[in-house]
């Protein structure tokens, strides 16, 4: 009799220990990637500030050719059915990091590389070669790709979300564009037409799979227009992303979930080492 009581709280131990370990571990694994995520953002920050003047007057200057080449026409890849795609665009040495994209409404602060390959994609968003690059140019269109999920980082998996209005912010070589999100799309993977730029206008374009659910054979547009030019409304909106309070209490309620959570965890694992002995 004894036994089988045994048996039965063991049971009960380990399925209290694993109940609590699943949603912990996607909660310390949210927590940690904002902490790299927050780490990968200032490294890159710190790391343009570094770059020599030249150095990316000479990225610019190359940004602008490739943009010029284009003219408009766009022959684009699509980057979720492309096998083993290399990008053709050899804007920087060593594949780093091009610029960085924060949507505050979505709690999003994402790398930006060039060219949508695998490779790019599982370290974060990517341009997609046959559009413009996002260097705030009138009469153009960047259009910037990103899994829907990807591993044990959401990506754009919350893309579908955003609204009409929302900010979306890019930052490069110290200096920052403000988007505006116009309208979202829902389009097949060969109507590129619908990414072409528009005359008059900076635009960028964000891309992912839809719907959430596999198959997933159409893609989600996401499109948004330039409305900030001037440096102080640039520092206003980089001060809303770092103050935003709806953001600041999603992080904040994640970090005491994974503390609440790991000192549960740890408590019922002392109590069931306990018992076996």
């Amino acid at each position: 009799m004894k036994s089988k009581k045994s048996l039965k709280k063991i049971i009960g131990y380990i399925l209290v220990i694993v109940g609590i370990g699943l949603p912990l571990y996607g909660f310390l694994g949210m927590s940690i990637s904002e902490i790299r995520s927050n780490k990968a953002y200032n490294d890159f920050l710190e790391n343009q500030r570094q770059k020599e003047e030249g150095t990316l007057e000479e990225e610019n200057k190359k940004a602008l050719a490739y943009n010029k080449s284009i003219n408009g026409d766009v022959q684009a890849v699509d980057p979720f059915d492309a096998i083993d795609y290399e990008s053709i665009n050899k804007i920087q040495k060593n594949n780093e990091v091009f610029a960085y994209l924060s949507i505050p409404s979505l709690d999003i602060k994402k790398p930006i590389y060039i060219g949508a390959s695998d490779a790019n994609m599982a370290k974060g968003l990517a341009t997609v070669d046959g559009t413009a690059l996002p260097i705030g140019q009138v009469g153009t269109r960047s259009v910037i790709a990103g899994h829907r999920g990807y591993y044990k980082d959401l990506m754009l998996l919350n893309l579908g979300e955003i609204k009409n209005g929302d900010k979306i912010y890019i930052e490069r070589g110290g200096k920052g564009h403000v988007y505006e999100v116009i309208g979202q799309e829902i389009i097949y993977p060969n109507e590129w037409e619908k990414l072409a730029p528009i005359e008059g206008k900076d635009m960028i374009t964000l891309l992912t799979c839809s719907p959430l659910k596999p198959p997933r054979r159409q893609r989600l547009l996401v499109n948004a227009e330039r409305v900030a030019e001037d440096d102080k409304k640039v520092e206003q909106v980089k001060e809303e992303i770092k103050t935003d309070k709806k953001v600041s209490n999603r992080i904040k309620l994640v970090n005491i979930l994974s503390i609440v959570g790991l000192l549960a965890e740890i408590f019922v694992i002392g109590h069931f080492i306990k018992f076996l002995l």
